[in-house]
């Protein structure tokens, strides 16, 4: 029988889509297991509001209206159980609210009723959503005549689909050009400084985003404490706004507050700028920090950051740029290599890289 013209539409919709979590399926797929797909079910032929409903469970879809929109398909795959529309749209809402399992299980389902390459796709996609993290990296930083070593472990561990606890554990050599803070080597002796943080994500609503982290530096004879709040909060599908205050910025830090914006560009790409602002002169950090950063991932397998990090004020004026990129061989394992180089104050240039581990 002749494809809708909405059917093609919702898969183009689908595959304009970001990434969200997975799992396996609860049923075997009628394609795995060599039993004949089900014959295509149109139900636009049989319900002339067919067409109408589903564009507009979409449309709430794409607004991130996530509650709505799932009981928009479910309404519509009880009346049509065997419709396509509705599995992909309930396999897409699963997706994107992070429930890996019910995604897989409605895509499987839709794959049954018509195994095409555009559902595989989504299918195999979901395989590579995962929200946990860990990363370990290291790397050499060249400072004036120096050469000093970077290393440290950071994690993501999701609690549930609406939080997320975050840290980092070890030691900076010469301070962190990206977030403008170094040490005071000549008071404490030492150009490295031992770092532990942790913080956490709260998502209570699809379009805001709560962080906070607190961050402890230390080295021979100096101990520092920084905390960050930051909310986010995401007026269309293509852009969001971050307004973010520093109350505790160490002893040789400054109270701060900083405003971002980001722009979806395209699919899996992200531009953000962001300018942070010192209350006060500090004698280690710039007054004024200026950043943009972007962020692609042209496939499942990689993922490319780039930046330019400007500092600026009566002291401590520099720019700093870097390049990260990391291959993933397998959902769950990725190699990681970055380069960044800083010219005035607080000189350095460093590489390096690590591994990834997900779940």
């Amino acid at each position: 029988m002749r494809r809708s013209r909405s059917t093609g539409l919702i898969i183009a919709f689908v595959l304009l889509a970001g990434l969200a979590p997975t799992a396996d399926a609860q049923e075997p797929s009628r394609v795995s297991t060599g039993v004949p797909p089900r014959e295509r079910v149109h139900p636009e032929l049989v319900d002339s509001t067919w067409g109408p409903q589903t564009a507009a469970a979409w449309e709430i879809a794409h607004a991130r209206h996530w509650d709505e929109a799932r009981a928009k398909f479910a309404a519509l795959h009880q009346t049509h159980p065997d419709g396509l529309e509705a599995m992909v749209g309930l396999a897409f809402v699963a997706r994107a609210t992070g429930d890996r399992e019910e995604a897989r299980r409605w895509y499987r389902a839709a794959a049954a009723v018509e195994p095409s390459d555009d559902i595989r796709k989504q299918l195999e996609a979901t395989e590579w959503d995962r929200p946990g993290s860990v990363d370990v990296g290291g790397e050499g930083a060249r400072v004036g005549s120096r050469t000093v070593a970077d290393y440290a472990v950071a994690f993501v561990v999701p609690v549930t689909q609406q939080y997320s606890l975050s840290g980092r554990a070890g030691v900076l050599g010469a301070g962190d050009p990206l977030r403008g803070i170094f040490i005071d080597s000549t008071k404490s002796g030492s150009s490295s400084a031992r770092v532990l943080s942790i913080g956490g994500v709260a998502r209570p609503t699809n379009f805001l985003t709560f962080t906070a982290r607190v961050e402890y530096w230390s080295s021979p004879g100096e101990n520092q404490t920084f905390l960050w709040f930051d909310a986010t909060s995401r007026f269309a599908q293509i852009f969001g706004v971050r307004f973010g205050v520093r109350p505790l910025g160490g002893r040789t830090g400054a109270p701060q507050v900083s405003a971002a914006t980001d722009f979806s560009l395209a699919q899996n790409q992200v531009l953000t700028l962001e300018v942070v602002q010192g209350t006060k002169a500090a004698l280690f950090e710039p007054r004024t920090q200026i950043r943009a950063f972007y962020y692609a991932a042209p496939t499942v397998r990689q993922v490319i950051r780039a930046g330019l990090v400007r500092d600026t004020g009566p002291a401590n004026q520099a720019t700093t740029g870097f390049l990260s990129g990391t291959q993933f061989l397998n959902p769950t394992f990725g190699i990681r290599a970055e380069f960044s180089a800083r010219r005035g104050a607080f000189e350095r240039t460093t590489a390096g890289g690590g591994v990834v581990f997900r779940w």
